[in-house]
């Protein structure tokens, strides 16, 4: 299941929860954005992706901007796909 169907799923389960008076909006709105910094802290920044070379993107990213891709100790060489 991907990204988007999850968020979708869990919008509603929380929407089911204001409906059925278990959490107000504002309740309802703090579970989203802590879950949002979560899967922005761990998923996105943290988690290796294959599309990048096996690199969590914060590594890649860094990779980028510095321009230290190629042949650097302790770093892998990065192949972009053409």
């Amino acid at each position: 299941m991907g990204y988007r169907r999850h968020d979708e799923e869990f919008k509603r389960e929380l929407i089911a929860r204001i409906d059925g008076g278990q959490i107000t909006k504002a309740q309802a709105a703090m579970e989203y954005n802590l879950a949002l910094t979560l899967i922005e802290a761990v998923y996105n920044r943290k988690r290796v992706h294959s599309g990048i070379g096996y690199l969590p993107p914060a590594e890649f990213e860094a990779i980028l901007l510095t321009g230290n891709g190629n042949n650097q100790p302790g770093q892998r060489t990065l192949k972009m796909a053409d």
